[in-house]
């Protein structure tokens, strides 16, 4: 994934990325907590079918906020690692600043978009039972500054014997 010149489209890459997951998890409780509600209110199905439904409906949010922070972290790790292992110079690290000023002002964007998508009134959709999802995506440009961080300090961090 990582070039000498585009250590810091990872970044930009890795939002994207968690902005996709965060919104089809979203959008898919809604789907689910639809399907349930008909399922529930169908009375040809029996009662042990309404209950494992309704058990899958309720254990959605916890699973799938764990995976996002799973991904998130694993995301997190693999951009340190990526970039320790790039062969840099110290003249890069000013581009990587400036790089850093627009990838943090593209997360706010991609935030702004998440906060539309997980607020819509035509999907009816509501995050507010997810814990880590709307943490993370309200507040994207401090993830990107962590992540920029984290690239910063992977590209003089040199492993020795492994680099």
């Amino acid at each position: 994934m990582n070039k000498r010149g585009a250590f810091m489209s990872d970044i930009g890459i890795v939002l994207a990325v968690m902005l996709l997951f965060s919104i089809v998890i979203v959008v898919g409780y809604k789907v689910f907590t639809s399907y349930n509600d008909k399922w529930q209110l169908n009375p040809s199905i029996d009662t042990d079918s309404k209950a494992i439904v309704d058990t899958l409906h309720t254990r959605y949010v916890g699973l799938f906020d764990g995976i996002f922070m799973f991904v998130f972290a694993l995301l997190a790790v693999m951009l340190f690692v990526s970039s320790a292992f790039i062969g840099t110079r110290p003249e890069f690290f000013f581009i990587t600043v400036i790089l850093a000023i627009f990838v943090i002002g593209i997360s706010a964007v991609m935030s702004n978009v998440y906060n539309d998508v997980a607020s819509n009134e035509q999907l009816n959709t509501s995050s507010s039972q997810f814990n880590f999802i709307p943490f993370i995506m309200d507040n994207l440009p401090s993830v990107a500054l962590l992540f920029s961080a984290i690239v910063m300090v992977g590209l003089y961090v040199k492993i020795k014997g492994f680099v």
